[in-house]
């Protein structure tokens, strides 16, 4: 997996090995990127930040730090995170991994899916996690 996100460019990782920012609140972890990559200002890029959580009806998870979010809700904060990125593609690694206790992807590809994004989205997953997918919304390659 690590061998074929190396091979591409232009991409973001959701990932277990790319932690948040442990002393910034959700909004501000999303934000700063925006900040960042485009200048934008900090009180635009926490509004825009706050509009993207409540879209999936995440908008209480805001002001929250790292130590008080259930692993769904950092999900979520570092695919926004990925979203706002430059990136043209968003990989999502081993996303078991990252949510342990989740059973059912469904859920959560249909919250990624209110984005509407134009990014290409590509989750990159073990064999062996493959009936976690079945009936899903989602596409497999091998």
């Amino acid at each position: 997996m690590d061998k074929y996100i190396k091979s591409s460019s232009d991409y973001a990782v959701i990932s277990k090995d790319f932690p948040l920012i442990s002393n910034l609140n959700m909004t501000e972890n999303i934000s700063l990127i925006k900040e960042v990559q485009e200048f934008m200002s900090v009180e635009d890029a926490q509004k825009l930040a706050r509009e993207y959580l409540k879209l999936i009806s995440y908008e209480d998870l805001g002001n929250k730090r790292v130590n008080n979010c259930t692993e769904v809700e950092i999900f979520y904060v570092k695919f926004i995170r990925a979203l706002f990125s430059d990136a043209q593609n968003i990989y999502i690694s081993t996303p078991f991994v990252i949510l342990q206790s989740v059973v059912n992807m469904d859920e959560i590809i249909n919250n990624l899916l209110k984005y509407n994004s134009e990014k290409n989205i590509m989750i990159l997953d073990l064999n062996s996690n493959e009936h976690r997918y079945k009936g899903s919304t989602c596409n497999t390659i091998r």
